[in-house]
């Protein structure tokens, strides 16, 4: 089948691309010698196709107990490596390239040199690459760190006779496998398909490095814990299913069909989900945030010619920053509300405007047309856009290569905009959309701000008389669907006065396009931000949004400042 597919869905994206180091399992032979080769020194024998693995290495204690090439033992894996100092997901790697007749094979632990960061930083970058050109990575999916077997099946079936008391002559025997303990899948819900019961029985589908390693890959089989599956462009099977299913929608193939000119999907929108998909995976080094997704993010920016920023894109900036925080990992729960007050992490993953600490994000989708029939159904405004003067993101890569898709040492945000400083009280308000629940505001004058912060509050908690943040407008638009389309909504609530006309075509009428530019029908958008370094500098600690009539002409009042945010 692997064969096959190769003839069928293409080889390697790159001619002739080969990682920088590879392990040699040798000959066929089964006690072959197995070393680690430089492949730019070495002659590799035909066929040069490699494997590699995608599999967890587990936590900091489990990870620290695995076999890893580092600067003093690296002459020596040169020389050879021992089968029996190999973990258990290495030991099956090894003997499932054998069987599948590979010779060469690609681990990560082992072909990249782990406490050197020069070379660390420049594999990192090349590792979408490694698994975009692999003949066939190994997924070890039922597996939970580098310390498990993904080859050792459950314990042996229970063999339990069995005799049918209404046709004698039906008897027989039943064998029954115990399951593993099945963790929560990506997203939760149920697991439809045994490929999905299996992504369930380990924490594979959990990690952060393993989305990447399964979205850039041609052809993946997949260990689990009842079956084995194979995936590819073209088909997903699993074995004793000999109908084989539709391949799964990767985001990597909607990047090969943007860069040949299929324009016709919303990419930043298939961006979006995709970190949705991603903000919620573990990784044991909370530095490897960034690099984790660092091949899909390279594949986006060779795809779209944009420039890559801490997470975000460049040439989409303004609305990439209106991101919201549906949960918060243990980092930004355990400082909460201080992180925004008193100091930054000690460790540096990535600044607070992008969403390096969250574990669940929302993006905003806005209409910057005038269009009664917007593309996205999300869109809820039209005619969004900037009020800010200036708006640049800067980042410092570590290391000497500078890596912009790897981790950071240093990320700034400069904006030139209008700041206002809130009413020195939140309040809690029922939200006007969703009746029953609650939404945090601050007030500006006769005017309310509603606010997603960026730390974790309940109703008990709100006892912050002085929230300590200002309003950075960023953007306006005109309405809210429920207002511009003049609909009574399913709440009952009356007309807007805010209805605008659209002619046959569906373009605004010019009456409706005045009144679109009146800074007293705009709504406002932008961000709350805290001072730090007795206010040199800022950072975010959320978002607001505004629905009354005239809620930006306060703004219209204000200065513009040159503000920093890191």
């Amino acid at each position: 089948m692997l064969n096959q597919c190769h003839a069928e869905c293409g080889s390697a994206s790159v001619p002739n691309f080969l990682p920088t180091r590879l392990i040699d399992l040798g000959d066929s032979d089964q006690g072959g010698r197995i070393r680690l080769i430089e492949s730019s020194i070495t002659q590799l024998q035909p066929p040069s196709r490699y494997a590699a693995l995608s599999y967890c290495w587990g936590t900091e204690g489990q990870a620290a107990r695995q076999l890893t090439t580092t600067t003093v033992v690296l002459s020596q894996h040169l020389d050879g490596i021992l089968f029996d100092e190999m973990t258990p997901v290495m030991q099956d790697m090894v003997k499932t390239a054998r069987a599948l007749l590979i010779r060469y094979i690609w681990i990560d632990a082992l072909c990249i040199v782990q406490d050197d960061i020069e070379d660390w930083t420049h594999e990192a970058e090349r590792m979408g690459s490694v698994y975009a050109n692999a003949f066939v990575t190994i997924c070890a999916i039922s597996t939970s760190s580098c310390l498990d077997s993904f080859l050792d099946r459950p314990a042996a079936p229970v063999s339990v006779a069995f005799q049918s008391s209404l046709y004698p002559d039906i008897n027989g025997h039943l064998n029954l496998r115990p399951e593993r303990h099945a963790r929560r899948g990506p997203g939760g819900g149920f697991a439809i398909t045994q490929c999905d019961k299996d992504l369930k029985s380990g924490t594979w589908s959990l990690r952060a490095w393993t989305l990447q390693e399964e979205e850039l890959s041609q052809r993946l089989l997949y260990f689990g814990a009842r079956r084995v599956h194979f995936s590819c462009p073209t088909r997903r099977t699993t074995e004793m299913e000999p109908v084989p299913s539709d391949p799964v929608s990767l985001f990597s193939y909607q990047l090969q069909r943007y860069k040949q000119g299929d324009h016709d999907g919303n990419i930043i929108r298939g961006w979006h989900k995709l970190l949705g998909s991603y903000v919620d995976r573990k990784s044991t080094k909370s530095k490897d945030r960034f690099p984790a997704i660092a091949g899909l993010a390279k594949l986006m920016a060779e795809a779209t010619k944009w420039t890559y920023v801490a997470g975000l894109w460049k040439e989409a900036l303004l609305e990439e920053l209106f991101w919201s925080a549906l949960q918060w990992d243990d980092v930004t729960k355990q400082q909460q509300f201080a992180r925004s007050i008193a100091e930054l992490p000690a460790t540096y993953i990535g600044p607070s405007w992008s969403w390096t600490h969250c574990c669940y994000i929302q993006f905003r989708e806005f209409n910057p047309t005038r269009s009664e029939n917007p593309q996205s159904p999300d869109y809820t405004t039209v005619d969004f856009r900037s009020e800010c003067h200036h708006l640049e993101a800067t980042c410092a890569s570590e290391g000497a290569s500078a890596n912009p898709y790897g981790r950071l040492i240093d990320s700034r945000l400069r904006i030139v905009g209008k700041i206002i400083k809130p009413d020195q009280t939140w309040r809690l308000v029922g939200d006007d959309l969703y009746p029953g629940t609650k939404v945090l505001t601050l007030s500006y004058g006769s005017y309310v701000a509603e606010c997603d912060v960026d730390w974790r509050w309940d109703l008990e908690d709100i006892e912050l008389d002085d929230p300590g943040v200002s309003l950075l407008l960023l953007g306006s638009d005109y309405g809210r669907i429920d207002s511009y389309m003049g609909a009574t909504d399913w709440d009952g609530r009356e007309e807007s006065s805010r209805t605008l006309q659209f002619d046959e075509a569906g373009e605004m009428t010019e009456e409706s396009v005045r009144a679109c530019e009146l800074p007293d029908n705009r709504n406002a958008h932008g961000m709350l931000i805290h001072p730090i370094d007795g206010g040199a500098r800022y950072i975010r600690a959320g978002l607001f949004h505004t629905t009354e009539v005239g809620a930006l002409l306060p703004f219209m009042e204000r200065p513009f400042e040159d503000v920093e945010i890191v």
